[in-house]
């Protein structure tokens, strides 16, 4: 009776009447604790869409990052700097970037040198908060670097040569006595799947109990009943010679779960055991279902453990990876089998138009875009868009991470998933096939139960803008109380930071929002001039991380494959320079219009006022032997009254005998004058007339602006924390896309760029739809156009069109 009764509630739920915790504690009490631990420990996500899978050096490497919350795929405003670093295949780094994120989206680029070697790079990408676990979460993109200047060399072509063959048995573990499913994997010397086919022995014999292939990427399954006692091994012929491999252990008693995950409409699930009776009558055990944390299905089974269940997908209405475990009465897992829920139910559906189906080079081209969610309602989003030559980037067959893989798997996965795009290709038939294979041999996945116990608390926080580090040297009489005044001087001005400063002079000033190169200066310590104190930086708070050692997987695109991208690049470098130099003379005109135009504007310093009453310009003889900027005032400001303990009144806004002190400033900012250097003083504003009226009751008493030295421009790099010198959020550069509006001239450049069009700012509106222009290059090709983004909601769209160029 107590058998049916849980297998009552089990039927009620898949059915499609909600579980209910409270008639079983112990159920209650997993669910609370698994849901509070997702609520204090949420997850981050991030993507980064690249132009191209593969680059000459001398080319430009443009992106676009999106990150997500972990669960929901929900745009993520929290974090706003995401680190990115470039390095080799031996780790070796080759640069760093910190991409300010804007509402979950961040733009940037690499430059890859003319002098970059040949050989295979890898892009990492983090927030602070991924910090908080394991590093196998981060974003990774591999890709390979040619050389155009290498003309000839060697093809190192490797045969690929099995040098390892796993077993996984479905569930976890293989039961002696019941018939199982096994899923097989078979890598070569490069850890890419590779195809072979063999037979299962028991250990000691010549006849094989079954034959068994793989099927794709060097990946399949089989079913099999596993004999007490009995030690089975695989054996395979390769050019003639026999290789073996030994299965896993078997067990004498224990469950299995078979999960079916290729019927349409439901999933499949058989439990079979073979436990004594005795036993079983002691037991309990309950089945969980979850996706990314989202808990879809949550029972008691029957204690018998040899039922068929099904579940329908119409309850489960998020795409991904979906993790089925049976636990124990003590919600000790026993079992556990992970599946693939459909995508369709969270992929966008996103359509690109051509004008045209043929142009001609240097043809201005007119795409329209459409974007709608699964029920044909348009959706707005934010995408990113590359459009290459199709002679050039051959990226037919390399199916490499786009933001549906790797957001609905990859992401949730450990290690490499070799090609995971492939799995999301609609002219793929056997996907669902080949997905289930993957899932049964990708047995590692982002959460682990025993992780529940845990009461390690977050050591990282989300960060709203950059952290800087540093340290007093020579401070005198530091307290716990202690502040510290410094001014960051950049290409955008300068900026007054203030923090606390323990006693052994350490700092850390949070929420820092800069770009590019800047310097960051000691102006006081606790509201007095530093003295002999030494500034020294220990750069932005972030961690290096590791090199995770997984196989890079290069494209093993041969030179003569690549002879017409590499000729095209040798070419195009020239062109590139060209552009470039062009470029230069833009910018260099446009500073020279906007140093014009500076020159007829206010100051930024005194946008608020505009034109003071009078101005001190303050120079290196006023201020030598000067202490306090009172002293360097007094009898230089017209009707300012400076008293003898420092105090400043201006006449005819203000009392003598009254506490009439004016508004004090610094660069238009009010602000306390302690601790400034006055070497840092370029000048000070003095207003006592109708133009106070402009601060309101703060400046009824007269306005004293002083105005600090600015840095035009910061252009010494150098090392990163000497001298005061520091580098904030990568300065984002454009994309360059020329414009042919006239008849192509005898002497023009050639233009043979592989990147034709790069966008990574693509808003699609309410009504689901936007359009985008560009011009064609020299090239005679298909040109492949490929968008990917995201709507608010967590929805996920690629969309894909060609045309021809002739």
């Amino acid at each position: 009776m107590k058998n049916k009764h849980f297998l009552y509630l089990f039927l009620l739920f898949v059915l499609g009447t909600a579980f209910t915790l409270t008639d079983d504690e112990p159920m209650k009490k997993f669910y609370d604790r698994f849901q509070g631990y997702l609520r204090e420990r949420p997850t981050e996500k991030v993507f980064l869409h690249t132009d191209k899978p593969y680059y000459a050096a001398g080319d430009t490497l443009w992106l676009k990052a999106y990150l997500v919350d972990g669960i929901v795929h929900q745009a993520d405003s929290i974090s706003r700097p995401l680190y990115i670093r470039l390095t080799d295949e031996d780790g070796k780094l080759i640069e760093k970037k910190i991409i300010r994120l804007e509402n979950g989206y961040g733009f940037g680029n690499f430059a890859l040198t003319d002098s970059l070697a040949e050989g295979n790079y890898q892009i990492t990408a983090f927030t602070n908060w991924m910090r908080n676990q394991p590093e196998e979460y981060f974003f990774r993109k591999n890709f390979s670097v040619f050389s155009p200047s290498i003309t000839k060399k060697k093809e190192e072509v490797e045969a690929p040569v099995l040098a390892d063959l796993q077993f996984f048995p479905e569930g976890g573990y293989w039961i002696q006595g019941i018939r199982a499913k096994v899923g097989f994997k078979a890598t070569d010397q490069n850890g890419k799947g590779i195809n072979i086919q063999g037979g299962i022995y028991e250990a000691g014999s010549n006849e094989p109990t079954l034959q068994f292939k793989t099927e794709t990427l060097g990946m399949g399954s089989v079913f099999m009943i596993p004999k007490a006692g009995k030690k089975y091994v695989a054996k395979v012929e390769i050019d003639g010679k026999s290789k073996s491999f030994e299965l896993p252990e078997t067990r004498s008693e224990g469950v299995t779960m078979t999960i079916g995950n290729l019927l349409p409409d439901n999933i499949k699930i058989q439990l079979a055991n073979n436990f004594s009776a005795d036993r079983l009558a002691t037991e309990t055990y309950y089945l969980v279902a979850h996706i990314r944390g989202i808990v879809r299905f949550i029972n008691q089974v029957p204690a018998t453990l040899d039922k068929t269940f099904y579940i329908p997908r119409s309850k489960i209405q998020e795409a991904g990876v979906l993790t089925f475990t049976l636990f124990d009465k003590n919600f000790n897992p026993v079992a556990e089998r992970l599946a693939f829920n459909n995508i369709d139910k969270q992929t966008l559906k996103v359509s690109i138009t051509a004008d045209k189906a043929e142009y001609s080079p240097r043809e201005l081209v007119k795409l329209d875009v459409s974007v709608t969610d699964a029920q044909d309602k348009p959706v707005s989003g934010s995408f990113s868009m590359a459009a290459t030559s199709g002679n050039q980037i051959l990226d037919a067959n390399l199916f490499t991470d786009n933001i549906l893989s790797s957001f609905l798997l990859t992401s949730d996965l450990r290690g490499t998933i070799e090609q995971p795009a492939i799995y999301f290709d609609k002219s793929n038939d056997n996907a669902a096939l080949q997905l289930d294979n993957l899932m049964l041999t990708q047995g590692w996945r982002r959460f682990a139960w025993k992780d529940l116990a845990s009461t390690e608390t977050s050591q990282n926080g989300f960060e709203r803008g950059l952290n800087i580090k540093g340290r007093l040297q020579g401070a005198k009489k530091l307290s716990a109380k202690s502040n510290v005044s410094l001014i960051l001087e950049g290409s955008g001005g300068n900026s007054f930071l203030n923090t606390g400063v323990n006693p052994e002079g350490e700092f850390m000033v949070q929420n820092v929002d800069f770009e590019g190169t800047a310097r960051l200066g000691l102006k006081g310590i606790d509201g007095k001039a530093p003295g002999t104190a030494q500034l020294l930086l220990q750069g932005l708070s972030v961690v290096t991380p590791r090199l995770t050692k997984i196989p890079f997987m290069p494209y093993q695109l041969s030179r003569a494959e690549l002879n017409n991208f590499l000729t095209k690049a040798a070419t195009k470098s020239q062109v590139n320079d060209a552009l470039n130099a062009n470029l230069e003379k833009k910018e260099q005109n446009k500073s020279k219009k906007e140093e014009k135009s500076d020159k007829n504007k206010t100051d930024v310093r005194r946008a608020v006022y505009g034109t003071p009453d009078f101005t001190l310009e303050v120079t290196e003889t006023m201020v030598n032997g000067i202490a306090s900027i009172p002293e360097l005032i007094r009898g230089r400001l017209p009707g300012v009254v400076v008293g003898s303990s420092g105090d400043i009144l201006i006449r005819g806004v203000g009392s003598l005998n009254g506490s009439n002190e004016p508004l004090k400033m610094i660069d238009g900012i009010p602000a306390d004058w302690g601790g400034l250097n006055l070497n840092d003083v370029e000048a000070i504003d003095l207003l006592k007339g109708a133009s106070t009226s402009l601060f309101g009751s703060r400046g009824a008493n007269g306005v004293l602006n002083l105005l600090t030295k600015r840095t035009k421009q910061i252009t010494n790099d150098g090392d990163e924390g000497k001298n005061g010198y520091i580098k904030g959020f990568a300065v984002v550069k454009e994309f360059y896309v020329p414009r042919y509006t006239t008849p192509k001239r005898a002497n023009a450049l050639p233009d043979f760029r592989s990147t034709i069009y790069w966008n990574p700012y693509i808003t699609v509106g309410e009504s689901g739809k936007t359009s985008l222009s560009f011009y064609n290059s020299d090239e005679k090709t298909t040109i492949k156009v490929n968008l990917q983004g995201m709507n608010p909601k967590g929805g996920i769209g690629v969309g894909a069109v060609q045309y021809l160029v002739k």
